[in-house]
Order: structure tokens, then sequence, then C-alpha cells
């Protein structure tokens, strides 16, 4: 009796191990894009509501795929704008955008904007200064207000300079942008004085970027931080469907409601007005698609020998 137990312990846990990896190979291959349309671009993937062709996309969500480059890359089609990931999950985008730079005789200002439904993330972004005895201001337009901040970074002699990896207005500042901007400019303050720090900090830099991209050493001072980084920064978009403006909006017009199936949830956008589309805890998959949700596994019921043993009330 006991050996009889015992095997069909083992038969239970062979099947419900079978079964969690069968589900795990069937949620591995859940479709992301629309039937028949682009699931890549080089190496960023396109998941819908975002697409690269005809009926791929959500108004508003088309990408540019551009095979002049091995591999292709993907550009916001809006403007010229590219793409390193799209998250469904954290809802954000992150780009290339580019930093504004002044080699005391060329000053280069960067005016960045992106369109529905991007918004440049408030919690992962920070303004940056790059730069001795310099002052830079970022200015742009959020929600229906126009918005200006600076940042000023001072260090008359290269002893001075921070040892980093933290910006403490030694070398590097930065501060915080408020949400819902969607337009800024950066540049530098010409008439701010620099005194003699050209020896050892022959560039500033000035720029938005994802708060974990940058970290600040000395070296950034003497090097071409921007030639090394072609001028540009990665930075966090978040995207939303931003209209209706709210979830329960959006649930009122069920023919428009992009949240698709029965296994989805719905949470307002932190970052503008609209929504954001998830799967149910338990599922996994887009929320976008029909049927895009898919039970994440089987519920683990983690068993142990023993407590076979006492649920079956076997004596062993």
């Amino acid at each position: 009796m006991v050996a009889k137990r015992v095997l069909l312990f083992q038969i239970a846990a062979t099947l419900l191990l079978a079964s969690a990896v069968a589900a795990a190979d069937s949620n591995a291959t859940a479709p992301m894009s629309k039937p028949g349309c682009p699931n890549k671009c080089g190496e960023v993937d396109i998941p819908y509501p975002f697409g690269t062709g005809t009926d791929c996309f959500m108004q508003g969500y088309d990408i540019t795929c551009s095979n002049t480059t091995d591999p292709p890359k993907a550009f916001i089609s809006a403007g010229n704008i590219e793409i390193l990931r799209i998250s469904l999950v954290d809802h954000e985008l992150t780009v290339r955008i580019y930093m504004a730079k002044w080699c005391y005789d060329h000053p280069f200002h960067a005016n960045t904007s992106v369109d529905y439904p991007y918004l440049f993330s408030a919690t992962r972004n920070k303004f940056t200064v790059v730069g001795c005895s310099t002052l830079a201001y970022i200015g742009g337009n959020h929600d229906t207000h126009s918005y200006t901040s600076g940042c000023i970074s001072i260090c008359h002699e290269e002893s001075s300079v921070s040892e980093g990896p933290s910006c403490d207005g030694l070398g590097c500042c930065q501060t915080s942008i408020p949400t819902e901007l969607n337009v800024f400019n950066t540049y530098f303050d010409v008439n701010f004085d620099k005194g003699n720090v050209q020896s050892f900090s022959p560039c500033n830099y000035a720029f938005l970027a994802d708060q974990d991209w940058f970290q600040f050493d000395k070296s950034k001072l003497s090097e071409d931080f921007g030639i090394k980084n072609n001028d540009r920064s990665p930075a966090v978009l978040d995207w939303a469907i931003r209209s209706p403006s709210s979830c329960p909006d959006a649930e009122a017009h069920p023919e428009t409601y992009a949240c698709r199936g029965g296994n989805t949830t719905c949470l307002n956008s932190t970052n503008g007005d609209g929504y954001r589309c998830m799967c149910a805890e338990g599922y996994t998959g887009n929320p976008y698609l029909v049927g895009g949700c898919q039970e994440d596994g089987l519920p683990y019921k983690k068993l142990s020998f023993e407590k076979f043993k006492h649920e079956k009330g076997a004596d062993v």
C-alpha cells in the first residue's frame, strides 16, 4: 500500500511538472503583434498597439522601420527619434535623443518634441549637465503651461571635481522634470563666467536621459563624451491610450475600449490623461490583442513527500 501511494505521488508530481512546462512553452509563443504583422524591427520587439505595416497598429502608434542600416532601426513615425526598446508591462519607450553641447566657441542647442501618445517620463529621466563652471537650462511645455529649470556645475580647478558616481554640482548636476512634458529644449548660458577650466573641461553637455544610464566620473570631463555617444542620450517616454481620459470613461465605450478579452485590467495613466491595459493577475501576454492574455502556467502547488503523506494519511 505504501509503495502504491509513493508511486501515485511520483506520477502526480511528474504530471504537474509537465503541465507547468507545457504552459510556459505556450506563453513563450503567445503572439505579441497582430496576425501577419512584423513583430520586430532589427533588435527591437514591436508589440501591438505598435506596428510597422498597414493595419498593423492602432492609430498614433505607427513605427517606421528603416532598412538603411544593418540591423534595421525603429523610429517614431511622427519624428526622427530612434526607438531602443518598447515595453508593454511598464508602458515605456526608450528612445535616443540629442544632447546640447558647448565646446566654448561652438554652442549647440537641442530641441526635442514628441506627439500623442508620448510624454517624457518624470520618474525615469533626469536633466543632467556635465562640465565645469557651466549653467544650462531646460525649458518646454507641460500640460498647458510653460516650464523652465536650470542646473549649475561649479569646479574652478580639477582637484575640486567630484569623484562620482552621483552628480553633486562639482563637475555634474542633475534635476528632475515635471510630468506631462512633451516638448523641451536645452541650452547654455553663454554669458556665464567659466573661468580658466578649458584645460581639464574642454566641453560641456546638457541632456535629458534615463537616470539609470548615466553615472558620473572625472573622465567624463576630459573625454569627448558627446562623440563617444554620437551626441545623443537614451531617454524614457511614457505612453498610454490617451482617449478616453480614464478607465471609467473607456469602459463605458466597449466599442473602442483597448483592453481586449476577459483576462485584462485597466489602470489610469500616471503621466497625463489616458489609461493602460494590463493582463490580469495570473495571466501574461498582450492585453491589447483579443485573447492576448494567457494563463501564466498552472498554479504551482509545492508538494513534498511529507505533505503528501499528511494529505493521504500515509503511515510510512
